[in-house]
């Protein structure tokens, strides 16, 4: 499987990051990546932040069933395939938080046919 990511997606991923990182008490950032496959070639094509849960420097809490809805709603607004979502590490510690947690590691397997794309 081929999967293309824009420059101007990586951008936006690198900006909801830094968002993150220079808030007061730095927060984590989360949203969806949308776009098509074809033939076995995925193509990211829109990524949209998720604006509501309580973000916090490790994490997030949100209602799964609210966030799933709001998925699905950006998929039929924009017309693309919902493939996956991101989120954002920031500084634990004064380190940068490079490890995936436990809820990220239960994520990837919950959710196997997604894509996962965390942004440091």
């Amino acid at each position: 499987m081929h999967i293309e990511i824009s420059e101007s997606i990586i951008e936006y991923l690198a900006r909801q990051a830094d968002l993150g990182y220079e808030s007061p008490y730095k927060q984590e950032r989360i949203g969806f990546l949308y776009g098509t496959i074809k033939n076995r070639n995925v193509k990211i094509t829109k990524a949209v932040s998720y604006k509501s849960g309580v973000k916090k420097r490790s994490g997030i809490d949100f209602y799964a069933d609210s966030f799933d809805k709001r998925g699905n709603a950006l998929s039929a607004q924009l017309r693309k395939k919902w493939l996956g979502t991101y989120h954002t590490h920031v500084e634990e510690s004064d380190d940068i938080a490079i490890g995936l947690s436990d809820v990220d590691r239960k994520s990837f397997i919950e959710n196997s046919l997604f894509i996962e794309l965390i942004d440091l």
